[in-house]
């Protein structure tokens, strides 16, 4: 079963490069736009590893980082602020 990527990004560009780097992989990337929408999917369908631009608006790739680590049952899920 493939792993699950979140990326939070509000540039389709990034999306692309990101999803294009990780092809061939046994990866599935998911990608949102904005902060309130990677909380959201996060919380849907818990990702093995969300990647969240840092320039995002409120809530920030700080707030969606703060978020995992504040839930004992997300705690372990690695967060990368791009």
């Amino acid at each position: 079963m493939p792993k699950t990527i979140l990326l939070a990004d509000h540039s389709t560009t990034i999306h692309r490069l990101v999803s294009l780097a990780l092809a061939g992989e046994d990866v599935k990337v998911e990608t949102v736009q904005d902060g309130a929408s990677a909380i959201e999917a996060i919380e849907e369908r818990t990702p093995d590893l969300v990647i969240a631009d840092v320039a995002l608006q409120m809530p920030t790739a700080w707030d969606i980082a703060a978020y995992v680590r504040a839930h004992v049952n997300l705690e372990s899920m690695p967060v990368l602020l791009l």
